[in-house]
């Protein structure tokens, strides 16, 4: 099999949704896992992305607030 190499980002650095986008898609992977059978890596992967909210929650907060 041959390894496949990361080229580069696939969200522009700058894109202040970024956290959001990375949350949903461990939702989506944790719901895989947990229909493979691998409770703990689902368990694990909601951790994850809990965090991610909250640092999407606290990016819309300190843009809102610049903004104001």
């Amino acid at each position: 099999m041959t390894e496949r190499v990361w080229c580069g980002p696939t969200l522009s650095s700058t894109d202040d949704d970024a956290a959001e986008h990375m949350a949903d898609a461990l939702t989506y992977l944790s719901r895989a896992a947990a229909d493979a059978g691998y409770d703990a890596v689902a368990a694990d992967l909601i951790i994850v992305r809990d965090k991610l909210n909250l640092l999407a929650v606290a990016g819309k907060a300190d843009r809102k607030r610049a903004n104001a």
